[in-house]
């Protein structure tokens, strides 16, 4: 259920605009953190979606679940009067200010609850000392309590571990985390990087914005330098490139094949299949998928290849009837067991590999190169028998090779890249990173070696091309990989040789 979401949101203060084009939705029992360096309007962004200011344009539509009254804040310390005379159990004790209704005066569970928090931070001790008498650290867990005692459903932090010591820092968080299990919304603006890959279940990044009067998709070098910087700090990022390079260089190698065998409609049919297995697995709540989908679409590509050889059903029926079937299946899963409160959003992302690169685990990174280094090497010492049969199938065969077996080997290897490359430009588009850099390859190189070779030197600049644009101007991975494949054929088609 979504608590809010913002769409096209521009934000500023005065006459500068510091954010624009936001679009993101909150959902309920969410823990995010909202990243970003100093003055790329973090805080500018909670205040809008809490209201004190207004949004520059765009607009931020609030689910009836967002009431202000259950909403626990903690400000930064430096908006706070720090010499205010009240004691620390009165400034708690406002949290509970929403409850107070027509009576106001505060009752005994307001006192307990005051009491609890307190003792939670480590404070209590303090409670009848002047707030102004306290140190900033001190200062900031009475503002923290007093937030806590104003969150009923939801917890707004800005920069709460600014003042902390580690050890405050840690509880801080441990606080935090126990009140996210017991279903409680969670936003937070944070610099601690460590912190938002164990906790959060969101996290948005936030680019400075350096001038105003430039297209937003015009940036400077040093910029571009620090936003893939930024992101590069994030280890799901770097699991995510190093992945991406390697699935496009494994995938590239028998790119090559897969056209020249005029097998490409199989790897079309295999994305669908695995799609509708990735459904499946979603389903039953797998934690990893991939051991699932990965033999259903090695089994499915040995059946495409049997019934290929069928005379009642041919080939290119077979691969409709498997690929249409299994997309279809998938998706009526998924939208009657809604494994998900999003599911418009996961079935896009499945589809078109709008974000799926970027949710990667450490597990995942290391399974994926780990497979793609295997299908290199199995290319590498097969090279001679998958030219031979690449070339003319039928002279292998009357040479005593099993043609049969290859092609099955071949295609099962084809459906591990396939399930490969899901994760870097979803279940659609996969045939377009298997097969583009092919056919560019091919207008421009003479030989067998040489098009394998320059097949995956197109894949892997694509990929790595598609990554670096995808995080500097926020677009659907997937798609900008693909983007950049199909220019890189736009050129190789500018210098095609003619024979």
């Amino acid at each position: 259920m979504s608590l809010f979401e913002c769409q096209n949101l521009c934000l500023g203060y005065s006459s500068t605009l510091i954010q624009e084009n936001l679009n993101f939705q909150v959902e309920k029992g969410d823990y995010v953190f909202i990243l970003g360096e100093n003055g790329s309007g973090k805080s500018t962004l909670l205040k809008t979606i809490l209201g004190f200011l207004k949004p520059y344009d765009g607009k931020i539509r609030y689910d009836k679940e967002w009431r202000k009254n259950e909403i626990g804040y903690l400000p930064q310390t430096a908006e706070i009067q720090k010499t205010f005379p009240a004691t620390v159990w009165e400034i708690v004790l406002s949290g509970c200010q929403a409850d107070l209704g027509i009576i106001p005066f505060y009752k005994k569970n307001h006192f307990a609850k005051a009491e609890e928090n307190l003792r939670k931070l480590e404070i209590f001790d303090y409670k009848n000392r002047s707030f102004k008498e306290l140190s900033g650290g001190q200062q900031q867990r009475v503002l923290f309590a007093r937030a806590l005692c104003a969150a009923k459903s939801v917890l707004v932090l800005d920069e709460p571990a600014k003042g902390f010591d580690s050890s405050a820092t840690k509880k801080m968080y441990e606080i935090s985390e126990d009140l996210h299990k017991q279903g409680i919304t969670i936003i937070t603006i944070s610099h601690d990087l460590q912190a938002a890959q164990k906790y959060a279940t969101k996290t948005l990044v936030l680019q400075k914005k350096t001038d105003v009067r430039w297209n937003r998709w015009i940036m400077d070098f040093a910029g571009i330098f620090d936003t893939i910087k930024t992101y590069f700090s994030f280890s799901f990022v770097v699991y995510a490139f190093v992945a991406g390079i390697m699935i496009s260089l494994s995938s590239s190698l028998l790119g090559v094949t897969l056209v020249l065998k005029r097998f490409s409609y199989i790897g079309d049919g295999l994305s669908h299949t695995a799609f509708g297995a990735m459904a499946v697995a979603s389903v039953l709540k797998m934690t990893n998928t991939t051991l699932f989908v990965l033999p259903v679409t090695m089994i499915c590509a040995i059946l495409i290849l049997c019934a290929k050889e069928n005379s009642k059903i041919k080939g290119d029926a077979s691969v409709a009837m498997i690929s249409v079937g299994s997309l279809a299946a998938g998706y009526f899963l998924m939208n009657i067991f809604s494994p998900s409160t999003n599911l418009s959003g996961d079935v896009c992302s499945t589809l078109f590999g709008s974000t799926l690169i970027l949710t990667l685990t450490k597990t995942d990174m290391i399974l994926s190169v780990v497979i793609s280094a295997l299908v290199i090497i199995f290319f590498v010492i097969f090279y001679n028998r998958i030219f031979a049969i690449t070339f003319d199938e039928n002279f292998s065969f009357a040479c005593g090779t099993n043609t049969k077996l290859v092609n099955i080997i071949l295609a099962s290897v084809i459906a591990v890249i396939i399930v490969l490359a899901m994760n870097l430009v979803g279940t659609l588009l996969i045939s377009a990173l298997i097969i583009f850099p092919a056919v560019s390859s091919m207008l421009v190189c003479k030989s067998f070696k040489k098009v394998t070779i320059f097949a995956c030197i197109i894949s892997v600049f694509s990929a790595i091309t598609g990554i670096l644009a995808a995080i500097i101007w926020s677009t659907p991975v997937g798609p900008t990989i693909v983007i950049v494949d199909i220019l890189c054929f736009a050129v190789c088609k500018i210098f095609e040789r003619r024979y």
